[in-house]
């Protein structure tokens, strides 16, 4: 096993001979998809070093380009969310291992879009008004929150977005004009702060 993890101090003693001097990533995120996460572990030469993102991969392999000096990389997926989360490396050799060392920065990822819900009026509702308010929720759960720049609104293929109410978590407009009676078209998209984007109609 491993010895407990040490604090974000980015400096760990020789433990059983093995000394990791310092780990740390690359940039200073919040990463996206595709986003490539650095993993950089500076110490004794020739072991066999690891990094991990506790609760989103385990056991990523960095390759020692010159003597004690190590370098992993990961690729985030979509479908992920951690705020303030930890990167942590260590290094091993036969027999030995070198207490976890955490980098000394939290590490935040958002590959998940944002929701858009509660659609009022509700898909195929029958409306009295004949200038029905109509507005959708949004939400970013787990994220960095919803841009409200990128937040548009369109009303039977007519773009309503400059006389939207918008905030981070709703979107709403009234018609300009009484709607005629009959079928009408709502499109919704919304993007948070790292372009991760959603779109929802009815």
């Amino acid at each position: 096993g491993f010895a407990p993890l040490l604090p974000a101090s980015g400096q760990a003693a020789p433990v059983n001979g093995v000394t990791v001097k310092s780990f740390s990533y690359s940039a200073a995120g919040p990463f996206k998809a595709d986003d490539r996460i650095v993993g950089t572990l500076l110490g004794t030469p020739s072991g066999k070093a690891t990094f991990a993102i506790p609760g989103v991969v385990e056991n990523v392999p960095m390759a020692e380009l010159s003597p004690g000096d190590y370098v992993g990389s990961y690729t985030v997926p979509k479908g992920i969310s951690v705020v303030g989360g930890a990167a942590v490396g260590w290094l091993r050799f036969p027999g030995l291992s070198s207490p976890l060392i955490a980098a000394t920065s939290p590490l935040t990822i958002d590959s998940v879009p944002p929701v858009v819900s509660a659609a009022c009026p509700s898909d195929r509702a029958i409306v009295g008004a004949q200038r029905p308010y109509i507005a959708a929720s949004l939400a970013d759960p787990g994220g960095v929150g919803i841009d409200p720049a990128a937040v548009h609104i369109m009303l039977d293929n007519v773009d309503m977005t400059a006389r939207a109410a918008i905030t981070p978590h709703s979107v709403g407009v009234a018609p300009l004009a009484p709607l005629a009676a009959g079928l009408h078209h709502v499109f919704v998209s919304a993007a948070d702060k790292l372009g991760n984007s959603r779109e929802a109609s009815w």
